[in-house]
This record gives structure tokens, C-alpha cells and sequence, in this order.
């Protein structure tokens, strides 16, 4: 059987929430870069998923078999009630176009799903249907961390460059921020960024045209077009330790180099440290004395000016780096110039 019609597919609304939401925040969009590619973006779900997803349900199915061996005698029974609590227990129910509320989602299968969508189909037991299978599927997917919802959709990349970082060996690829742009990287691996959030791929990058290496991090949904290079390279002891920072602080702030960092909070700056839990660094060290909380810092740059660009005037002050404290000013300085223009043209309309 050739499964090429559109498959109508019935969620609770919460889960197609999840779905909408995850397509925007994973940047699987039509050409226009503002709309939703639902198509795609299911196909990549049931490509990347289906081998995961297939195996969870045969691990479900065999502890529930395990758990019930010892009360229950015969082969043929056995299997009869294993299959009754995996399916009536451990399998999230599927959802009807009858039960509210419920949500459709349509799924046009593509040449690249058809393989996938073949294989399901061929194995669904006579009371199930393909719909219902893709929608415990999806439900599944519902229920994972944010993270692991990424690595099934960029599944096929994700795995490439977890071989080529055991496997100690270069790659290319360009993003789609600069898909003009060659990169040639050493990878040492996927990893999840600070809160827990999205995937990172972090290595060694060689420069192509000045030769010089050092630490990089990219956004793992980014990456694009990724080939095993020829380019031999040993990751150099500066570049580890700058990769292994990153690693502790947040694999998305880059870090090349020494570049120490100082604050000293105030009582309320502490407050607002102690609240402000999103994006928070890891100081080295705190000291108190002179009155003050004083923070030690050995992270990105970046980090820090991302997360106390929050603060409130006068909760904290900046030691060193001179270059961080140029920046909030400069932020703080902007911000505050584009509410008054804001706030003067809406006097001068009428609008406050």
C-alpha cells in the first residue's frame, strides 16, 4: 500500500500548542521566514523519531511482560495481558475528531516519508490505524524535554556530529545565518546549553584564510549542509580549556582566552541575583567585604553583559572588564534615549 494521501491526524490542543511552538523556536519555516511549515516539520518529527519511538514501545512492552511473568501462566496469556497494559497503561491515548478538545493536524506525505510511513503501516496490529499510531507518536514526542525534541528533528545531524567527535575527525558546513560561509570544525561534541534549553555543537574552528584555531560554539538547528572534511587538526590545550569553560558556564557563550571578570553587588543587587534565576552565571568565587558582595567571574563576556543588562541602576558595579562596563552603559544609555523618544512622540500625538 502506497501512502500518499493527506492523513488527518487529531490532537489535544495543548500538544498541537507544543508542535506550532517548537517549529517556530527550531526556525522550520516556509521561504517567506515568518510562517509555520507544518509539513516539513512533521516529516522531519516522523523521520528522526519513528526508529526511537518504535524501540521505547518494544522496551515498554517487554517490563510489562517482565512484571507480569510471574503471576500468569502460559505463554499465549501472557502475551495477551502484556499487550493489554502496554496498550491501555503505557501508551498515551489517541485522540478522536469527536472528543474535545481536539485539534487537527494534517500531514501530506512526501517522498522522504513514504519509506517511514510504509514501515508503520506494515506493522500496525488490525485494530490500529496509521492515524492513531502518528498521533501517540507525536503525544510521545509531546512529553520529552525541549532538547531531546530537538536531536529527532535534526536527528540525522545530530548523530553525524556525535560520530565525527568520537571519531576525532574534521567537518564542513555552512549555517543558515551565513550559508556563504565555510565552516571547518573539530567537533568534541553536542551539547545542551545553559537552563536546559537547545543543543550546541562545540569544537575547535580552524579560520580559512589566517589558519588560527580556536573555540566555537553553534546553535545546533543552525547547522546546515555538513560534510566529513579531509582537514586533519588536533585540538591544541588553549582551545580545550576555553571548550571545557564553556562546557561548565553555558555552551552557547563563547570563550577564548583569559578574560576575568569582576562585580560587586549591592544587598538589593544580591536580591535580584538570588531572583533572577534564567540565564544566571556561575561566579568563581564570592567575597564579602566593603560592604558589598563581590562576584568572581571566568565566563563569556556575553553572559554576563545577557544577564545583568537586567538589573536595576545602582544594584551593582563592574570592576573589570572595562569593556563589559562600556557596553551596559552603552545599552542602558540607548534604552533610556528610546524611551524618551517614544515617550515625547506619544505626548506630542496624544497617545499617553
Amino acid at each position: 500500500m502506497a501512502y500518499r494521501e493527506k492523513i488527518s491526524i487529531y490532537l489535544p490542543e495543548e500538544a498541537e500548542q507544543t508542535l506550532l511552538e517548537d517549529a517556530m523556536r527550531f526556525e522550520i519555516l516556509k521561504k517567506d521566514g515568518v510562517t509555520v511549515n507544518r509539513n516539513r516539520f512533521l516529516g522531519m518529527l516522523f523521520s528522526g523519531y519513528y526508529d526511537a519511538y518504535a524501540r521505547e514501545c518494544r522496551e515498554k512492552y517487554e517490563a510489562a511482560r517482565a512484571c507480569l511473568a510471574p503471576y500468569i501462566k502460559g505463554e499465549a496469556l501472557l502475551e495477551e495481558a502484556a499487550e493489554a497494559v502496554f496498550q491501555n497503561a503505557l501508551l498515551p491515548v489517541s485522540h478522536g475528531k469527536r472528543e474535545k478538545p481536539a485539534a487537527k493536524c494534517s500531514f501530506k506525505p512526501t517522498a522522504d516519508t513514504e519509506g517511514v510511513l510504509q514501515e508503520i503501516g506494515d506493522g500496525l496490529a488490525p485494530s490500529d490505524s496509521l492515524s492513531g499510531y502518528l498521533c501517540r507518536m507525536l503525544l510521545t514526542y509531546c512529553e520529552k524535554p525541549l532538547p531531546e525534541r530537538e536531536q529527532i528533528l535534526f536527528q540525522e545531524t545530530y548523530e553525524k556530529l556525535q560520530t565525527a567527535a568520537q571519531a576525532k575527525r574534521c567537518v564542513t558546513f555552512s549555517t543558515n545565518r551565513r550559508p556563504d560561509l565555510l565552516h571547518i570544525v573539530l567537533p568534541t561534541g553536542v551539547f545542551v546549553g545553559q537552563d536546559e534549553m537547545y543543543n550546541y555543537l562545540l569544537g575547535m574552528e580552524q579560520d580559512p584564510e589566517t589558519g588560527e584555531k580556536k573555540a566555537a560554539t553553534f546553535r545546533l538547528n543552525h547547522i546546515q549542509g555538513l560534510r566529513n572534511s579531509a582537514v586533519r587538526m588536533t585540538l591544541t590545550p588553549e582551545v580545550k580549556r576555553d571548550l571545557d569553560r564553556m562546557r561548565e558556564h553555558g555552551a552557547q557563550y563563547t570563550i577564548r582566552g583569559d578574560l576575568p571578570a569582576v562585580l560587586a553587588l549591592t544587598d538589593k543587587g544580591r536580591k535580584m541575583y538570588l531572583r533572577v534565576y534564567q540565564g544566571r552565571p556561575k561566579p568563581d568565587r564570592i567575597e564579602e567585604r566593603d560592604g558589598c558582595h563581590w562576584f568572581y567571574y571566568s565566563c563569556s563576556e556575553d553572559q554576563l553583559f545577557f544577564y545583568f543588562r537586567k538589573f536595576e541602576g545602582g544594584t551593582f558595579f563592574i570592576q573589570e572588564p572595562e569593556s563589559l562596563r562600556k557596553r551596559l552603559l552603552a545599552f542602558h544609555a540607548g534604552a533610556l534615549a528610546d524611551l524618551q523618544r517614544k515617550t515625547e512622540g506619544g505626548a506630542e500625538d496624544g497617545n499617553l
